[in-house]
């Protein structure tokens, strides 16, 4: 990340994501790192919820969704932030996206909030910087809400989907493999 962060602090339980252009495509995520900075006396109901949508909405808004985490416990972390990291995970995801963080048991008051962190520009892919998307629940639409450098600290790890054309060659190879071998056992076994 090339500039030094800055915050934005969530209306309470609502959900907030960014946008993602992939360097490369469709690709298969595998992992995600996700950073905020929380300010709150830990009761034990503290957590963030992950979800992974299509851009296809209206206007490039979180449409259909890929994939969505189990609820994660989070903690009270200082201002440098704290990182929560979903691994392990193998999802296949267009080459644009938004992902989208729910906390909940959060009130946003003065002494009871979070803060995602934003970093501007991205190092690798793109995203819009000039908005986050935005709802309060599930039951209400989208919205964009402007923001001056809004790139929500993500790091991907992904890896690219094989092409149509390196699913041939590797057809192709294991077909040549598989005739060599059946030619050499009728040779072998006329001996």
């Amino acid at each position: 990340m090339s500039t030094a962060p800055f915050f934005l602090t969530p209306p309470a339980s609502a959900e907030v994501g960014d946008d993602v252009t992939l360097e490369g495509g469709a690709q298969t995520l595998t992992g995600l790192e996700l950073r905020y900075a929380g300010g709150f006396d830990a009761d034990g109901d503290e957590t963030v919820q992950l979800r992974l949508y299509t851009a296809e909405g209206p206007d490039g808004a979180p449409d259909a969704l890929l994939y969505e985490s189990a609820v994660i416990p989070i903690d009270p972390s200082t201002f440098s932030g704290t990182s929560v990291v979903v691994d392990g995970l193998s999802v296949e995801v267009p080459g644009e996206l938004v992902w989208t963080l729910e906390f909940e048991g959060i009130s946003q008051n003065d002494s009871d909030q979070v803060m995602l962190r934003f970093y501007d520009p991205p190092e690798v892919g793109g995203s819009d910087p000039s908005f986050v998307w935005m709802r309060s629940s599930p039951a209400v639409a989208w919205s964009k809400q402007s923001l001056s450098s809004a790139n929500m600290y993500a790091l991907i790890t992904a890896a690219p989907e094989p092409s149509a054309a390196a699913l041939q060659l590797a057809a192709g190879l294991a077909l040549a493999a598989l005739r060599r071998t059946a030619r050499g056992g009728r040779q072998g076994s006329a001996r």
